[in-house]
């Protein structure tokens, strides 16, 4: 065990802080408190007011008016990282340096080669470093991947998803600012891609694209093709243009399962055909099962019905996989039926690499991708 594990007071729980104190954080904040394995030691922005009010509505127990501060401070086990993604990589850095555990939103970096660098400072370091890539947590969509390897619907054939929110064009806000990091891909784009990858256990061969840039120059919407080697294919769509419920469809060679939100799943609904082995899953206590009649006619189950109910907006699912890791390691390896590992980031971000490099998106701080 690490010695900042070491030196917890209860070795039951992981205590965290958080850097940065936005919206995101917000959530994260209110979600931590339905996590058994972690607790909110310590908050920072570089505005002491807002540290200090987030600090009170959250039950941080010390807020700091420094990222310096937070790191400074003993009573911190692991800090989640929550500011616009082009600050991640020199964030994380100075997190791994003061020698603690990094959880950071995604995504993680912004290029490969910023990852890179982190993966080999973080493993000479000994600490933690992962992606808080939420979506991989939600009980359904676990039960949906386990589904997937145990090829109780036959093989994966497709995936298609789309995340599209419809905002203005201001481009000085965040979403356009390419100082910020603006654009589809990397704020929204992400979660179908890394959601595909996850599925398919795989880097697609080929990746095949449409991009419209925004005002700013950055991409504003985007359709994406993947094959994979297995020989499955994704069809995604990432807009700022319009909105569009987070719907996935994934197809399998005897059924399909239909996500009405991917993003943060509370329902998921499986079409199987006759010859589909789906007695033989396992569904968790927290989740129901409904059968759905003269959905299939040529299947003997129907549909099913999962739904899956839980407080806040489910961000429990990672601290909770994230913090029961911590307390179990010995190093900066976890525990893979608990996480979406690293290593997964790194080939997404490859294909978002890819994906720029194509459209001749370079942000300001890159001298190439």
């Amino acid at each position: 065990m690490t010695e900042q594990l070491k030196r917890g007071r209860n070795m039951d729980q992981i205590r965290w802080g958080i850097l940065g104190c936005g919206g995101i954080a917000s959530s994260f904040a209110s979600d931590l408190q339905h996590s058994s394995s972690a607790v909110l030691k310590a908050v920072a922005s570089r505005d002491a007011k807002r540290a200090r009010k987030f600090s009170e509505t959250y039950g941080a127990e010390s807020y700091h008016s420094s990222y310096e501060g937070l790191l400074d401070n003993p009573d911190v086990d692991a800090v989640y990282i929550a500011t616009p993604h082009p600050f991640h990589f020199s964030q994380a850095r100075m997190v791994i340096q003061a020698g603690k555990h990094v959880f950071c939103e995604k995504p993680v970096c912004m290029n490969t080669a910023q990852l890179n660098t982190l993966m080999a400072e973080a493993e000479k370091a000994g600490v933690f470093l992962g992606e808080a890539y939420w979506t991989a947590y939600f009980p359904l969509v676990k039960m949906l991947k386990e589904l997937s390897e145990a090829s109780l619907l036959g093989e994966l054939l497709h995936i298609d998803a789309s995340f599209c929110s419809k905002l203005p064009d201001m481009p000085e806000q965040r979403w356009l600012n390419p100082d910020l990091g603006g654009g589809s891909l990397l704020d929204i784009g992400i979660y179908p891609l890394a959601f595909s990858m996850h599925l398919f256990a795989d880097t697609p061969g080929t990746v095949r694209s449409m991009m419209i840039p925004g005002s700013t120059g950055v991409d504003i919407h985007e359709q994406i093709s993947l094959s994979f080697p297995s020989g499955g294919t994704a069809a995604l769509t990432s807009s700022f243009r319009f909105d569009h419920p987070h719907v996935a469809r994934i197809i399998f060679r005897h059924g399909s399962v239909y996500l009405p939100d991917f993003f943060h799943p509370r329902d998921m609904i499986l079409y199987p055909e006759s010859n589909a082995d789906i007695d033989s899953m396992e569904v968790p206590d927290a989740v129901e099962m409904h059968k759905i009649d003269h959905v299939n006619e040529n299947s003997p189950y129907d549909g099913v019905h999962f739904s899956h109910s839980f407080q806040g907006q489910g961000y429990q699912f990672e601290i909770e996989a994230v913090s029961r890791c911590l307390l179990e390691l010995n190093g900066g390896q976890a525990p893979e039926e608990y996480m979406y590992g690293v290593d997964r980031s790194l080939e997404v971000l490859g294909v978002l690499d890819a994906l720029r490099k194509d459209w001749n998106l370079v942000y300001p701080g890159e001298t190439s991708i």
